[in-house]
């Protein structure tokens, strides 16, 4: 009798695993199962699911410990460069393969078909270059898939068209292209641009808030093939690509290409970078103000640039400081200084639109009990909370709510004072200020309403909008086509944070919003702060960008500052302050014989609890572009003790 033959799979089970064994269980199938395929196991003594990385024929009996495999759920559910990508992105940013491969896989359910109309697309538009943009497509460097390039887009009149046109050349090639954008709130202009040029049925796209049923229905999409033309956000980083062309990552400069608060910490620009290997395709970064570690990038000849580095000249004309200590000299405590107001009543009169950037939401910053003088916290992460219109409470950090009526935690007392603002208090000022304007709010909360960016694009495009308060998200592209007047309430929020990147962050901001109010002849940008003789507002008036950024980067190459060196942060947790520091010191020094030509920075004392009513402690260390083995084998062992984060946003 024929002896049957049996396959060794090795499966990489969908569970959080310590990251310093191997994350490959071996199981047993009758038939081979390809690379990529989700199969059901059992895992000690309960039921899983693994993803397939290898089939080999089983020599011999199969060993008594191996068993076999539940069933095979989807056959090559995930491509061979997803399994790759999956392990790179483990590796980078210690985290477990089976934690990593989940973003990889979507939730399998059906699309609800409802009876919303599809709406009928135009008839597509001509793409025809024009002198400037055919020396751009025409670079040889294109079509190299070597180093990563660059594309400056200060100077494009009209958004998205250029990236319309290199997408069209892969669109030829009946190759896929990935757009990815910093944050959702991006994604309705630049579609409305791409679907002048391209069918509807050729686009997918990919972000969070899609429900799992139009997530699935879009990747299985993409995995087909039938979709050419990906958008998302840096979630669809890992999609299925059958045949990816080009990869453009947007925006290059924005911090929201970095997930901060879960596992795995990553950065969508490296992950790129990753995937661009994995697939041997073109990657290109765009940008109108880039960050100062592309700018470094380019120097050394890694990232190679299409079209030359513009030099703004300095923007003391366009640019205006307004001094609020004056304001508050003169009795004016509005958080709209009197220039302020005067400029937006001009606007207004000129039919032209105006955004009100603050970079905080809800009515306050914080608020504090007027008998004892306590700032009123939330019970769960110590977060200041922010009063909301209905009386009540709520914190920005986690989702804690008081009641209507909540009294101080220290003394009962009922009344509290509110210091700062934010864009609801800013709505509320406008107002009352002008009420025949119509104004309209973009930020967190307003944007989990579902519809309500939609609309606002919509409004703001056909002029329905005079004035647009918002957040960030607001400021990065504004759906206001005849903006004249961009106002930064509150800059000192931004320039004193205790961060090294607070500057180059404020002169990102004030760079777009003098870009984005050239459309008009009145173009005009304010900035009120509380510190106008700061040096930073000294240089901006001065400088151009290229002197600006040129000095900010010999900073930073003389004190070893990142994009000339990697900070690597990690975070240890404890029930009382105590306990983390403990915690976090003798970390500390086991670390120290794995740290030869590193450094490690003194840990700041523990100040306040953060979420799940536990303290944290934080040690920053210092490394070149890559961690060497030991410590990188020492974290292995160890990463159940802390939070391991690899180029954090801050190093507070």
């Amino acid at each position: 009798m024929k002896e049957q033959i049996l396959y060794r799979l090795e499966v990489a089970p969908l569970m959080i695993l310590p990251l310093a064994r191997s994350p490959f269980f071996s199981y047993a199938s009758d038939t081979p199962v390809p690379k990529g395929s989700l199969v059901s196991i059992s895992f000690g003594k309960q039921m899983g699911e693994g993803i397939v990385y290898d089939s080999q024929i089983l020599p011999g009996r199969k060993p008594i410990w191996m068993k076999y495999i539940e069933a095979v759920a989807v056959p090559k559910f995930l491509t061979d460069e997803q399994c790759e990508l999956a392990l790179a992105v483990s590796e980078e940013y210690f985290t477990p393969l089976g934690k990593v491969l989940k973003h990889f896989l979507p939730k399998r359910v059906k699309e609800r078909t409802t009876k919303k109309k599809i709406p009928k697309q135009e008839r597509l538009l001509a793409l025809r270059p024009t002198k400037v943009e055919r020396s751009v497509l025409e670079n040889p460097l294109i079509k190299e898939k070597g180093n990563p390039l660059f594309l400056d887009t200060s100077l494009e009149q009209e958004n998205g068209r250029l990236l319309s046109l290199l997408t069209k050349e892969v669109y030829r090639s009946k190759q896929q292209t990935l757009i990815i954008v910093p944050e959702i709130t991006l994604l309705p202009l630049l579609m409305r641009t791409l679907c002048q040029y391209f069918p509807l049925d050729a686009m997918a796209v990919l972000h969070s808030k899609l429900s799992d049923g139009a997530y699935f229905s879009a990747w299985e999409r993409i995995r087909s093939g039938e979709a050419k033309i990906i958008i998302g956000t840096r979630q669809s980083l890992f999609a299925p690509f059958q045949s990816l062309g080009l990869i453009i990552v947007t925006e290059e400069q924005d911090e929201s290409y970095k997930q901060w608060d879960m596992s795995p910490r990553y950065h969508g620009k490296r992950v790129a970078e990753f995937l661009a290997s994995i697939h041997k395709t073109t990657l290109l970064f765009t940008s109108g103000t880039p960050s100062s570690e592309t700018l470094a990038r380019i120097e050394s000849k890694y990232l190679l640039p299409l079209n030359p580095l513009p030099n703004h000249p300095p923007a003391s004309d366009q640019l205006s400081i307004i001094n609020l200590r004056l304001e508050r000299y003169r009795k004016n405590y509005s958080p709209l200084s009197l220039e302020l107001i005067q400029r937006i009543d001009e606007a207004l009169t000129r039919r032209e639109q105006i955004l009100l950037y603050i970079n905080r939401q809800g009515l306050s910053a914080f608020s504090v009990c007027e008998r004892c003088k306590e700032v009123f916290r939330c019970k769960e992460c110590e977060h200041p909370l922010v009063n909301t219109e209905d009386g009540g409470f709520h914190c920005l950090n986690c989702r804690y709510k008081t009641g209507s009526f909540p009294s101080c935690p220290s003394c009962g007392h009922l009344v509290f004072r509110h210091v700062g603002f934010g864009t609801e208090k800013i709505e509320r000022e406008i107002e009352k200020r002008f009420p025949s304007a119509r104004v309209a709010r973009l930020d967190s909360s307003t944007q989990k309403a579902s519809g309500t960016l939609e609309n606002i694009v919509e409004s703001g495009l056909s002029g329905a909008i005079d004035i647009l308060i918002g957040t960030q998200m607001a400021l990065k592209n504004p759906p206001l086509p005849n903006l004249s007047l961009v106002a930064m309430i509150d800059a000192d929020s931004l320039l004193l944070f205790p961060d090294f990147q607070a500057d180059e962050r404020l002169f990102r901001d004030i760079s777009r919003a003098l870009r984005q109010t050239k459309v008009t002849t009145h173009g005009r940008v304010l900035v009120q702060t509380f510190h106008p003789e700061h040096a930073f507002f000294q240089k901006i008036a001065t400088d151009g960008s290229t002197l600006f950024l040129q000095k900010l980067i010999a900073e930073r190459r003389d004190l070893s500052y990142p994009p000339f060196a990697r900070f690597m942060s990690l975070s240890v947790s404890g029930k009382t302050a105590s306990e983390a520091e403990k915690r976090a010191e003798k970390l500390r020094t086991s670390l120290e014989p794995y740290l030869e030509g590193l450094r490690m920075y003194p840990g700041k004392p523990v100040e306040r609890q953060k979420k799940r009513g536990l303290f944290e402690s934080q040690i920053l260390i210092r490394f070149p572009e890559t961690l060497p083995q030991a410590l990188r084998t020492f974290l292995q062992k160890n990463s159940k003790d802390c939070i391991i984060d690899i180029d954090p946003l801050s190093l507070r």
